[in-house]
């Protein structure tokens, strides 16, 4: 964000698109924000045996452990969503791939599920989304998708994932050659303008139906008026290619933090999006949107004095 205060820029980002906070007295009566998680874990990190994936440190596996973590209410994401009255839903198969998903749905056509999710909570009067995405490899595929949409090479791209702890060299390796050849793949769509066709195209080639879901629950949400909370680099990989869905979706979305991920600020310099705090939070994937939720109302609040 600009040189100006924190609470002026939320507040200024709070009046432009409509979001006019939560107060104590609507816990009860009005709806409140939702954590809306796409989750499945990529392919393309996969291992060749056991659970090691060779591009993360997170196991094979993870999207569907801590779908069950939240939906059983474990995770501290759901302690901290609870402290501020938010609702945490998970959308997504467990497992997803480069293809067709174990429901027989292309990437593509997880665009419509996040659009009808998106009308679905705008029709709710839902006053703000905050999203996330958990799943083993997401970042990888995060980074091809951004490396392509950019133009820009692998090596600008790659991080050390999202894991709690960075990826050793070697797989940081592995990593690096799994993005180029993700972005071989799509190579006709570099340099070149990205519309509709060119969005679904790159999703049936690389995307995964977390992605393709994320992608179109943020365009559906732009264009029904809902501002977003984004998080992390694959939020802002979904959000490049819901922008160029409905170009100007990005004016509506938030972004809570610097992510460690290279990928993360070429995407936000292309979306023109800076973060609210300049750094990373530390925050586990899909809570930095918490985090700043409170500065947010409260923003808002002292607006209103």
């Amino acid at each position: 964000m600009s040189e100006q205060p924190l609470l002026q820029q939320l507040g200024v980002w709070a009046d432009r698109t409509g979001y006019a906070g939560i107060r104590e007295s609507d816990e009860a009566t009005g709806p409140r924000p939702e954590l809306l998680l796409a989750a499945g874990d990529h392919a393309v990190a996969a291992p060749s045996s056991g659970l090691e994936s060779p591009v993360s440190t997170l196991p094979w596996g993870h999207a569907r452990a801590e779908t069950d973590r939240i939906e059983g209410g474990e995770s501290p994401l759901c302690s901290l969503a609870a402290q501020q009255g938010v609702e945490v839903s998970v959308t997504g198969p467990p497992a997803s791939s480069s293809g067709a998903d174990g429901k027989g749905r292309m990437p593509s056509q997880w665009v419509d599920a996040g659009r009808e999710l998106a009308d679905a909570r705008a029709d709710a009067a839902v006053p703000l989304i905050i999203t996330g995405t958990v799943g083993t490899g997401a970042t990888t595929t995060a980074a091809a998708l951004i490396g392509v949409l950019c133009n820009v090479e692998p090596v600008k791209v790659v991080g050390r994932g999202g894991g709690p702890v960075p990826v050793s060299d070697e797989k940081w390796k592995h990593k690096t050659v799994a993005i180029r050849d993700l972005m071989f793949q799509a190579r006709q769509h570099r340099r070149r303008p990205v519309d509709a066709a060119a969005v679904h195209d790159i999703l049936d080639i690389l995307g995964t139906p977390d992605t393709a879901f994320m992608a179109g629950l943020l365009a559906q949400s732009a264009t029904r008026r809902t501002p977003v909370i984004l998080d992390g680099v694959t939020g802002l990989a979904a959000g490049l290619l819901a922008d160029a869905l409905t170009p100007g979706a990005a004016r509506w979305w938030l972004l809570p933090d610097a992510s460690s991920e290279p990928g993360a600020t070429v995407a936000g310099r292309r979306l023109s999006l800076s973060p609210v705090f300049g750094r990373p939070l530390g925050a586990p994937a899909a809570a930095a949107g918490l985090m700043v939720l409170p500065l947010l109302d409260a923003a808002v609040s002292l607006g209103q004095l």
